[in-house]
């Protein structure tokens, strides 16, 4: 698992020539690796990375559980009761997600309201 810091970009390469990609990868963009096999040591929990510390906010994993579930802002609104407006906000981090706003985000989603919080 390797994550490309921008554009920001998760890939997960197996197989043979992954070795190959993952150095064509490098030449052009930041790229902090996340593990190089799930069964070696060199697994790194993606929440002691330099990314996870530094990109990760409570309005993007928002936008990730939002895309994970294929929704459109404007779905997440209907289904939160949330205005869309303020899902931008959210997501962009001109405004400050709270727990209250999370549990409905989280009702919404299927998810837990603390996946909201890195």
């Amino acid at each position: 698992m390797a994550v490309v810091k921008t554009p920001r970009t998760e890939i997960s390469i197996h197989g043979d020539g992954a070795a190959e990609i993952l150095d064509c990868l490098q030449k052009g963009f930041n790229v902090e690796i996340l593990s190089t096999d799930e069964d070696d040591d060199s697994v790194v929990k993606v929440q002691e990375s330099c990314y996870w510390r530094t990109a990760v906010t409570p309005g993007s994993l928002l936008m990730g559980f939002r895309l994970k579930h294929d929704l459109t802002q404007n779905d997440l609104a209907e289904r939160s009761g949330i205005a869309q407006v303020m899902i931008s906000e959210y997501e962009t981090g001109k405004r400050k997600l709270t727990m209250k706003a999370a549990s409905k985000f989280a009702k919404a989603l299927g998810e837990a309201p603390e996946k909201f919080f890195p």
